[in-house]
């Protein structure tokens, strides 16, 4: 989080020094815990407006209901995001529950919130029944948001993953071909990628110092004593 600070605000620089905006250099300092509480987003607001120190509440929202994790019958996980009373509506209506989003108890978004944990009972109670994949299903053609808890394994499953080329292989000198991931941007529709696998150890130590002006047999007389490898 910091360094992703610490490059917005450079680009920043950068562009106001070229539009004449700024005059002098321009000094950037990001230090990490400031990063760390910044990057709670509302969490600590939320303190500072109320004066509570916030629950634990594992995957849940504070303020949103239902906003987080719930359990299929086959002990695998999926997120419901109802954002909103028009997504709790519609989402009452794909369970076939419609008379829940009439309940005074869980009608407007401040009365879910406030009866939180009776609405959550109800629902883990219903999400039990069936796995996972029915639910993300169900609620996608009612077009309510859900999606699957993936494990790390299920990650690499996902018909995005493998239609956008998240994943490519490189050759390596002693591996043979080494799965890597492909660099997060789509740039002028192609993924930068580095054809070049990952270095083994010492594998470019004489490139690097002729680069910095070793001579050949000054770089020779730093492998004999061992100063590099």
């Amino acid at each position: 989080m910091t360094a992703y600070l610490a490059v917005i605000n450079i680009l920043a620089a950068l562009r106001a020094r070229a539009e004449g905006l700024a005059k002098g250099p321009t000094y950037v300092e990001i230090p990490m815990y400031d990063a760390a509480v910044f990057s709670m987003s509302y969490i600590p607001v939320i303190y500072l407006m109320t004066g509570r120190e916030p629950k634990r509440m594992g995957s849940a929202h504070p303020s949103i209901v239902p906003y987080q994790a719930f359990m299929g019958s086959d002990g695998k996980y999926f997120i419901l995001a109802a954002a909103n009373d028009r997504l709790w509506v519609k989402a009452c209506e794909a369970l076939g529950m419609p008379e829940l989003a009439q309940d005074p108890r869980f009608r407007t978004n401040p009365d879910r919130v406030r009866n939180r944990e009776e609405l959550v009972k109800i629902l883990s109670e219903v999400f039990s029944q069936k796995p996972r994949d029915y639910w993300v299903r169900l609620f996608r053609e009612h077009g309510v948001p859900a999606a699957p808890v993936y494990s790390v394994g299920e990650v690499f499953k996902d018909p995005h993953i493998i239609k956008h080329g998240v994943v490519v292989r490189l050759p390596h000198p002693t591996l043979g071909e080494v799965p890597q991931l492909a660099y997060p941007a789509v740039i002028n529709g192609e993924r930068p990628m580095s054809e070049k696998h990952p270095p083994l150890k010492g594998e470019h130590t004489d490139e690097v110092l002729r680069w910095l002006g070793f001579s050949e047999d000054k770089v020779r007389e730093l492998r004999a004593k061992g100063v590099v490898t």
